[in-house]
């Protein structure tokens, strides 16, 4: 599978998905995707794996189940981050007005791509 088109026709699909970013388990990016080609997504990296990898630990201890997904709401804007297979992750990276419900539906679909080519 070709991590970057996935990501790119990912973002085509969000309503107000800035960009999103694939996380190996050590918080390194292996694919990306804009809606600004300036736009970088390595700033997400090391911290949103960390930050995953923590809840990820702590939610089961809370009697929560299995992390699937978490959302930072800010007042600017959103990051949603998406536990997929192996510990890797998917870090999406929303505007204020952007389309949550639409970006986490269209994020699953390609989680559910991904985590076959991760396997």
């Amino acid at each position: 599978m070709e991590f970057e088109a996935a990501l790119r026709s990912l973002v085509a699909r969000g309503v107000g998905l800035r960009g999103c970013a694939l996380l190996d388990p050590d918080g390194i990016v292996l694919a990306s995707a804009a809606a600004d080609p300036a736009d970088s997504r390595e700033d997400l990296g090391a911290h949103c794996a960390l930050f995953l990898r923590e809840l990820a630990t702590v939610v089961p201890r809370l009697e929560g189940g299995p992390l699937r997904a978490t959302i930072l709401d800010a007042e600017r804007g959103s990051v949603v981050l998406i536990l997929l297979q192996g510990k890797y992750g998917l870090a999406l990276h929303l505007d204020r007005d952007g389309n949550l419900g639409q970006a986490l539906f269209e994020a699953r679909k390609v989680g559910f791509a991904l985590n076959a080519a991760l396997a």
